[in-house]
């Protein structure tokens, strides 16, 4: 009876493992599925098809098109889209049906003085540089030729004032943390 019970835990530790030491198939990506979408922000990494070829992001951007641009790296063959890959956006796509929801600012993106209870206010911090090697959130704020510039798109070297579409809005007043431009 012993010997029995023993075997049949052996039987079932040797099943568990081999589930678990089994790769999980992978599944070549729908086009359908990863369409380019002009309006998207795409990460580095993220496989898109478009125009009868896939392609890979190589830096986040957005608008840029697939063959077209740096930053872009056509595929030789059709990408995994099974284990180990976020499809998050693929989820997104088909609840927003395609539409790109602008990144919202951190909270903290305009450093506007804070009061609590026992703390005197914080003082507004002085935006730094921009730097073209710099890489910018939504919110982020820098200053370019003498004028602060608030980042509304993510920005990878996009000169403020000078990129299409525009990823920079200019700001009067750093400390007010947008305010002047609430119309």
């Amino acid at each position: 009876m012993v010997n029995g019970m023993t075997r049949r835990f052996r039987w079932a530790g040797v099943l568990i493992l081999a589930a678990f030491n089994t790769p999980a198939v992978a599944a070549p990506c729908d086009p359908e599925e990863n369409t380019w979408i002009p309006s998207r922000y795409y990460p580095p990494g993220q496989t898109v098809f478009h125009q009868g070829d896939w392609y890979q992001s190589r830096e986040l951007h957005e608008g840029k098109t697939p063959g077209a641009d740096f930053e872009w790296e056509r595929l030789a063959s059709v990408p995994d889209c099974g284990v180990g890959r976020d499809d998050s956006n693929v989820a997104e796509r088909k609840s927003e049906g395609g539409v790109n929801h602008q990144p919202q600012a951190p909270a903290d993106a305009g450093e506007t003085p804070v009061k609590t209870p026992n703390e005197r206010p914080q003082a507004c911090k002085e935006p730094g540089r921009w730097s073209f090697g710099g890489s910018y959130t939504v919110g982020q704020m820098a200053v370019h030729e003498g004028q602060t510039y608030r980042a509304i798109r993510p920005s990878n070297g996009q000169m403020p004032a000078m990129s299409q579409p525009p990823h920079w809005q200019p700001v009067d007043d750093p400390c007010s943390n947008g305010a002047e431009n609430a119309d």
